[in-house]
């Protein structure tokens, strides 16, 4: 009767080693994942930046634009088919001015492999009455600092 109880209770420890061995395997593999997919690890630098407007005279308005060449480096596990990116935008002294949103995708081109380097350029318009507009336009853009990072992204193995 003895060695019989002893049998189970080895046997249900067993079990119960199994299942936390089987668990610890998933929880490794999505720390893996979360690793390798890391986006901290995408380095985006502002190479080229520009402003310039165009007048509508027939509706008598003005429309403001800003073009941003991006140098993305790919320092991640894992290739990427699109990504979000916000570029926060200081003036001189530091002053948070704004924020900038955009996206890179497979539609417009877009690739990033393991490794890899992209360029992509973005244009924002602006009209008349937009104030984040209106304060950039005026500044030299040689003096702002553009500071980008992802916001999220779709990726490959």
């Amino acid at each position: 009767m003895k060695t019989e109880t002893t049998r189970k209770i080895r046997i249900t420890l067993l079990v119960f080693a199994i299942i936390i061995f089987l668990g610890s395997l998933s929880f490794t593999g999505e720390a893996k994942l979360k690793k390798a997919t890391d986006t901290s690890k995408i380095i985006i630098t502002v190479t080229e930046k520009n402003t310039h407007s165009k007048r509508s005279e027939m509706f008598g308005t003005t429309t403001y634009y800003i073009d941003l060449n991006y140098k993305i480096e790919n320092k991640t596990k894992v290739g990427w088919s699109s990504l979000n990116i916000t570029t926060h935008v200081y003036d001189k002294s530091g002053k948070h001015l704004g924020d900038l949103q955009t996206a890179f995708d497979e539609y417009s081109g877009f690739r990033l492999d393991v490794g890899g380097t992209a360029f992509q350029k973005t244009t924002w318009e602006g009209r008349n009455n937009d104030s984040f507009f209106n304060t950039l336009l005026p500044l030299d853009m040689s003096e702002l600092e553009f500071v980008s990072e992802v916001t999220s992204g779709n990726y490959f193995k």
